[in-house]
């Protein structure tokens, strides 16, 4: 077992070649510490080379998973997303280095900007070689976060990301800052699943639209039976409204949303949703709330599942991380649920709408609606992938869903990624029975 937990230093800022501002961190800093540190570098307990670079609240890292909790290396080791990677990318689009610490212990640095295709070569900096094919296996045009990343020009830095952990330890990652923009949110409720889709819709086309994520009228109804309030200081969600939108603008762009609110309130009223049916996050304090709100939900989703594992050890939460093309993803969610109804299993249903990319998490009570649920889930992989889309986009393989991976790849990508393990880890040692 390999802890990263005491490697929690942000290291240094420079400013590289292109003019970008780069953040150099041990694995182990969290999220929220690095936001923390850029609202304020000059007050950082530590010393950071290169502090004075930052001006306060200038920057921002962009990539935001529901727990900023998490550490930075977990989060490049799975290729983490969150709400804004509908606009900003996960998190490949924002590593620029890294130094890696492999299985014999020699240590590799890779810098964004190298292109290879077929036979490569790795430099370690204890004068050792590393040889490997690069993957030549087509990669989903959906966002995905399963098995080794393939590109046609791979940069090698893309292959440690969202790797899980099995081709080498990392120790120290180069992070791309962006400047930080001024956000306003807001959360929109609607009477049916297909009318917050169609509002999803209508915000994919507007370029300053940086986060969709959805909450499904399973969610809404687990709040209400439930009797939680998602923050005690949100209003009670309105009786005749049983979905919900939450979404992101970038409000200092080239159009102001003052401009848009005609635009939007007739979408919404077409959508049978309004403004008044809206909850605003325009002021600071209103949307830290319906962050609030976003961050209750998997909360209570785990509650009800460590109530179900109190009555019952052996059930627990069986849950989809699929995305799907955009053409599919109605057909495929609507199928699901409406399975689900007919069993008569418990759950709730949400996630990131804008990537048609959502978590259905079955909630099983009994031992025989945890082997009705495992089978749904079987189902559900197999017409995911049918339809081009991916069984995991942002959690990983990890080792429950390794079976799948033979959905979306062909016996030829499987040994491809084999031989990417034995190039960088011949023994197999690291992460044993993860992603193969």
């Amino acid at each position: 077992l390999i802890s990263f937990s005491k490697m929690n230093r942000i290291l240094a800022c420079q400013t590289d070649h292109h003019g970008a501002t780069i953040l150099h961190c041990e694995p182990g800093v969290s999220l929220d510490e690095i936001a923390n540190f850029l609202e304020n570098p000059s007050q950082w307990p530590q010393n950071v080379e290169g502090a004075d670079l930052l001006t306060p609240g200038k920057f921002f890292y962009p990539p935001d998973p529901t727990e900023m909790t998490a550490h930075l290396g977990g989060t490049v080791a799975t290729n983490a997303s969150g709400a804004r990677s509908f606009r900003f990318g996960p998190t490949r689009n924002h590593v620029q280095e890294l130094e890696v610490i492999l299985v014999s212990g020699e240590r590799l640095r890779l810098q964004r900007g190298m292109k290879v295709q077929g036979t490569c070569s790795l430099q370690t900096e204890n004068g050792g070689t590393i040889s490997f094919q690069t993957p030549s296996y087509p990669w989903p045009a959906v966002k995905n976060a399963s098995g080794y990343f393939s590109s046609p020009q791979l940069d090698p830095v893309d292959l440690f990301i969202g790797s899980e952990g099995t081709l080498g330890a990392l120790s120290r990652i180069g992070i791309r800052l962006t400047d930080k923009p001024s956000f306003l949110s807001g959360l929109s409720f609607f009477p049916t699943r297909d009318s917050a889709f169609d509002f999803a819709d209508f915000l994919r086309e507007n370029n300053q639209v940086v986060a969709i994520e959805y909450f499904d009228q399973s969610i809404i109804e687990l709040f209400r039976t439930e009797e939680v309030r998602p923050t005690e200081d949100l209003p009670s969600v309105p009786q005749h409204l049983h979905c919900a939108v939450y979404w992101e603008y970038l409000e200092n762009g080239a159009y102001p949303f003052e401009e848009q609110l005609e635009s939007w309130d007739k979408e919404l009223n077409r959508c049978g949703s309004s403004l008044e049916d809206t909850w605003s996050g325009f002021e600071p304090p209103e949307s830290r709330k319906l962050k609030d709100f976003r961050h209750a939900v998997p909360e209570l989703v785990n509650t009800i599942v460590a109530q179900n594992k109190r009555n019952n050890p052996s059930v627990r939460k069986i849950s989809t991380d699929s995305s799907l093309p955009a053409p599919h993803f109605r057909k495929w969610f609507h199928s699901c649920t409406r399975r689900l109804e007919k069993e008569k299993i418990q759950y709730g249903a949400f996630g990131h709408l804008g990537d048609f990319h959502l978590h259905i998490n079955m909630l099983p009570r009994t031992e025989d609606e945890l082997r009705r649920a495992l089978s749904l889930y079987h189902d559900f992989m197999l017409e995911a992938c049918g339809y081009g889309g991916a069984i995991s986009a942002e959690h990983g393989i990890g080792k429950l869903k390794r079976e799948f991976l033979g959905c979306m790849y062909s016996d030829e990508a499987l040994e491809q990624m084999r031989r990417l393990k034995q190039a960088f880890d011949p023994g197999g040692l690291l992460n044993r029975g993860t992603l193969l």
